[in-house]
């Protein structure tokens, strides 16, 4: 199998699998949980969306010279991003212990297992292929090598989480921290994305969400 083949059932696959997690969820009725990111669209469709536009972002990504989609096949690197992963869950996990996160920021077991990571594949296509490949478009291969490129799109996201403190011109220590957190957690997730391709930071995320919002959510929520 070629390289390019090989990378399009990769991410075939995961968009696939993705897909089906988001067809069971709405069918058992937890179209809800997806609101606060898709609105009243359904989410089936839009993961629909989010594939076709994540596929045309790498492929742009792969003719200047990133490798976009496949996992590398070393398993002690795939084990340092679980390992790069947990440090994050604790800080999150201190941060709920001290500070307290709205209970209802987590989707309950055992729809956690499907949401999240469907939301994560639709994050790294969204907040970093997508965006990486419009700045990769005029500015090629540089951006591969160049933090001044990558650093507006670690930006992205921790924006988004606190876009409503940003709005009111107030922040709490909460918001505070989780702008911190996500924007360290995007950094790490670029740097594995540009090194190892679009399934290794998702597989980065995961191992986040896994612990975070899977794990600990259900223990919250109890």
């Amino acid at each position: 199998m070629t390289q390019v083949r090989r990378q399009i059932l990769a991410y075939g696959c995961a968009a696939s699998a993705c897909l089906v997690a988001a067809h069971v969820l709405v069918v058992c009725g937890r179209r809800g949980d997806f609101a606060p990111y898709f609105g009243a669209a359904d989410p089936r469709l839009a993961l629909i969306v989010v594939s076709v536009i994540g596929a045309a972002a790498l492929a742009v990504l792969s003719k200047r010279g990133w490798r976009s989609v496949v996992l590398s096949e070393r398993t002690r690197e795939a084990a340092l991003w679980v390992a790069l992963a947990a440090p994050f869950a604790v800080l999150a996990i201190g941060a709920d212990l001290l500070l307290r996160f709205p209970r209802d920021i987590n989707v309950p077991a055992p729809w956690s297992v499907l949401f999240y990571p469907t939301m994560g594949f639709v994050v790294e296509g969204v907040f970093h292929a997508l965006p990486l490949a419009l700045l990769a478009l005029p500015f090629g291969a540089s951006l591969r090598t160049s933090w001044i490129w990558l650093a507006p799109v670690a930006l992205i996201e921790p924006v988004f989480q606190v876009r409503e403190a940003f709005a009111d011109s107030r922040i709490s220590a909460l918001e505070g921290f989780v702008f911190l957190q996500v924007l360290a957690i995007n950094i790490v997730e670029l740097h594995v994305f540009r090194r190892h391709g679009f399934l290794s930071a998702w597989s980065f995320r995961l191992s986040y969400y896994l612990l975070w919002h899977v794990a600990w959510g259900h223990l919250r929520l109890l």
